[in-house]
């Protein structure tokens, strides 16, 4: 495991100290009469917040479930679950008068679902919404604009339509793309949400930066070219384990590129066979620039990558920045082609 260390000499560090004085009130009737007057305070601030409808009743009655005949939905406008039997069904706009706009997690996942109408309304689909049924194909009006993870795996789909209209997905080669990483949308389709194709070697397109868990599932695939490395938080990217590991919080690994396939239940990158990935770790006040050239985040102000990465063992060019939040960004130091073992920790 190599350890960026603090770069001691290169950051500023400004400290404010702050302090406090603890005393004892010797007028104990002054002392009673600032409580009662705090409590009074908080007893008014708690009745305003509870009746302004921004009280947790008003929340609950927001977000609680309620039926209106197959379809459960909430008074914020989202659709929550289906009891229904029918496996062809409509999804309504407008439930009650209340115009519905999203389509919340797991909402249809597991309902046998074979044909699925998605009104103009829906802007927002949930992750896992349609999981795990029959569907063969779907349509995503122009009006939606945010999909979260999984939100159409396990179907065995042949076809996704988009609207002409949609602006913010695209549809080519089998892939459903958005032209955006995560909530940062841009012209290009950086996340990779989806393979439904029944191929067994692919290549990803160049402008894919992020690729959802769950993309690849139920999938026969061999072989994935990458025309570029980026990081991935899903150790399951491509279905199989790529690493006999188990990724912690805010953990990734760093996809080199080139040609991935799978025999007898073992993953090689360009013929060699992934074993035991190292680790990086950076420590305070650092962060990861790029590694052999990947770019990672080298702006301090566009969340820079200072989480824990898994790469390949052998050398690599790794590129770091050492910040503080006082001073922001201060440069970066780059160490030539460092040999990255497994087994060690670097200070």
């Amino acid at each position: 495991m190599l350890r960026l260390g603090n770069f001691s000499g290169y950051a500023r560090y400004g400290v404010v100290m702050r302090h406090c004085t603890l005393g004892v009130l010797a007028d104990s009737h002054f002392c009673a009469t600032k409580i009662l007057k705090i409590i009074k305070v908080a007893l008014i601030c708690g009745i305003l917040f509870l009746f302004t409808g921004c009280g947790s009743l008003d929340r609950y009655n927001r977000y609680r479930d309620r039926w209106y005949g197959d379809f459960g939905y909430c008074l914020a406008g989202l659709l929550t679950d289906y009891r229904g039997s029918s496996k062809e069904i409509i999804i309504p706009s407008v439930i009650k008068g209340y115009k519905l706009w999203g389509i919340s997690s797991r909402a249809f996942e597991k309902k046998g679902l074979t044909n699925v109408i998605i009104p103009d309304s829906i802007r927002f689909i949930g992750s896992s919404a349609f999981a795990d049924n029959q569907l063969t194909s779907i349509i995503i009006p122009k009006s939606v604009t945010q999909i979260q993870e999984n939100a159409f795996v396990k179907n065995p789909l042949t076809n996704i339509t988009l609207d002409p209209d949609n602006t913010d997905f695209t549809v080519k080669d089998f892939f459903l793309l958005s032209k955006g990483a995560g909530f940062s949308y841009t012209n290009n389709e950086k996340r990779l949400l989806l393979y439904y194709g029944s191929k067994n070697n692919i290549t990803i397109p160049e402008s894919v930066t992020e690729i959802d868990d769950g993309a690849f599932s139920n999938n026969q695939l061999t072989s994935i070219t990458l025309l570029k490395g980026f990081l991935v938080p899903h150790n399951t990217v491509f279905g199989e384990p790529l690493y006999d590991i188990k990724l912690g919080d805010r953990e990734s690994i760093l996809l080199d590129n080139g040609t991935y396939e799978l025999k007898n239940n073992q993953w090689y990158c360009n013929g060699k066979a992934l074993q035991q990935p190292a680790k990086i770790v950076p420590g305070t006040g650092i962060y990861i620039s790029s590694i052999d050239g990947i770019f990672l985040g080298g702006d301090i102000s566009l969340s820079p990558n200072r989480h824990p990465i898994y790469l390949s063992p052998g050398f690599h060019k790794i590129e770091v920045g050492y910040s503080h939040r006082s001073t922001r960004s201060e440069g970066t130091v780059t160490f030539a082609y460092a040999f990255v073992l497994d087994s060690y920790t670097y200070d």
